[in-house]
């Protein structure tokens, strides 16, 4: 298990910024739909190749063809194709 739903989404400093909505295994690809990013003042903004902090500009999301990878109170999940 790389992540277990429920999981914040946050950046380094602790900002939570969303989290995981169903649990994410390892070997399968996240496609988004696992995910709640909060897209409110005080959330994140979307950038070009994912999602950064408004608070500190950290990215917090990557995304390539599709494919997230997530940065959690653990570290970051997810590959990118």
């Amino acid at each position: 298990m790389l992540a277990h739903k429920g999981e914040d989404i946050v950046c380094s400093q602790g900002h939570k910024l969303g989290s995981i909505t169903e649990d994410i295994v390892e070997g399968r690809p996240i496609t988004g739909h696992e995910l709640r990013i909060d897209f409110s003042v005080a959330g994140i903004s979307p950038t070009n190749d994912g999602h950064s902090c408004r608070a500190c500009n950290e990215k917090v999301t990557e995304v390539r063809d599709g494919t997230y990878r997530v940065r959690t109170t653990h570290g970051w999940v997810g590959e990118l194709s």
